[in-house]
C-alpha cells in the first residue's frame, strides 16, 4: 500500500510562500489519512488470515488446528474456517485460544455448512456477528431401507438426494439420524407407506412412535393405509436430533417414502 508524500511543510522563515505552502500541506492531509487507514486495514487483514493443513472434520463444538505463527488472533474473535478447495464447506466460530509461538488455534464452532473431513483450510476473520445464516440449505432422502438393527424403530433410507444442510447420517445399527447444525426455523416434510412420525431427541428408540413420550413427538404422519404424511415448520436448536420413527416394519422400498428438512431462517 503506497503512501503519497506530503508537500513541504510551511515555514515562518519564508513568509512570502507560507500561505500557499500551508494551504497545500493541509489539503494533502485527508488523502494521507485515507491511505494510512487503508494500510492499517491491510496489515490487520493479513494478521487475522491464515491457512492450515490440519486434518479436521466439519462439526459443531470445540476444535483445534495449526495455522501460521505470529498472527493476531485473540480470544473472542469471530473466524470462518473454509475448505480451501470448496469454500462452500465451512465452519464459523469464536476463537477460544491462540498460541502465537506454535500457531495452535482453538475455536468453538457455532455454525457449519456441509460436512466432511479435510486437510486444506483457509481461515479469515469474520465481519459478522452470530447468530449467522447464509441462506436456504436442505437435506432430502427417499426410499425406505428397513430399520436400524439396534434402534429397531428408526428408519433408514437408500437415496441421499442432497445434504447441503450437513445433518444426515445413516447407520446400519442406529438408523438414519438428522442432527441440526445450527438454531433456526426449519420446514420438515415426511411421508411413508407405514405409520409413525418424526421424533425429536427421543430416548426410546425400540418403541413404536405411537407409544413414546409425547414430548418426543415432533411430527405425526397422518393419513390412510399405505399413504401417510405430514409437514411442519418449527424452530429447532443446534444439536437437536430428528429421526423417522416408525410403528410398523418399514420395509417400504418405494420413492414414496421421503424425508426432507430445509432451513428457512
Amino acid at each position: 500500500m503506497a503512501i503519497t508524500a506530503l508537500p513541504p511543510a510551511p515555514s515562518t522563515t519564508d513568509l512570502t510562500n507560507f500561505e500557499t505552502e500551508a494551504d497545500a500541506f493541509l489539503a494533502a492531509l485527508p488523502t494521507l489519512a485515507t491511505e494510512i487507514d487503508a494500510a492499517v486495514e491491510a496489515f490487520n487483514f493479513n494478521a487475522t488470515n491464515s491457512t492450515s493443513t490440519t486434518s479436521d472434520t466439519i462439526a459443531l463444538g470445540s476444535t483445534t488446528i495449526t495455522v501460521q505463527a505470529s498472527k493476531s488472533y485473540v480470544v473472542g474473535m469471530a473466524i470462518k474456517c473454509a475448505y480451501t478447495t470448496d469454500p462452500t464447506k465451512w465452519m464459523l466460530g469464536t476463537v477460544t485460544a491462540y498460541d502465537s509461538g506454535t500457531g495452535s488455534l482453538t475455536f468453538y464452532v457455532d455454525v457449519i455448512n456441509s460436512s466432511g473431513t479435510y486437510a486444506a483450510w483457509t481461515i479469515s476473520q469474520s465481519l459478522i456477528s452470530l447468530p449467522y445464516f447464509t441462506g436456504t440449505a436442505k437435506t432430502e432422502v427417499h426410499t425406505g431401507n428397513g430399520r436400524g438393527a439396534v434402534n429397531t424403530r428408526c428408519a433408514r433410507f437408500t437415496t441421499n438426494v442432497t445434504d447441503t444442510l450437513g445433518c444426515y447420517l445413516d447407520s446400519a445399527n442406529n438408523g438414519a439420524t438428522f442432527t441440526i447444525p445450527s438454531s433456526g426455523i426449519y420446514s420438515i416434510r415426511a411421508q411413508s407407506l407405514d405409520s409413525g412420525g418424526i421424533s425429536l431427541n427421543a430416548s426410546s428408540l425400540t418403541t413404536n412412535f405411537s407409544s413414546i413420550t409425547e414430548s418426543y413427538k415432533l411430527l405425526s404422519m397422518s393419513g390412510t393405509t399405505n399413504q401417510y404424511g405430514s409437514s411442519l415448520t418449527t424452530y429447532l436448536t443446534a444439536g437437536d436430533v430428528l429421526r423417522m420413527h416408525t410403528d410398523a416394519s418399514f420395509t417400504d422400498s418405494s420413492v414414496w417414502t421421503k424425508f426432507k428438512i430445509e432451513r428457512l431462517f
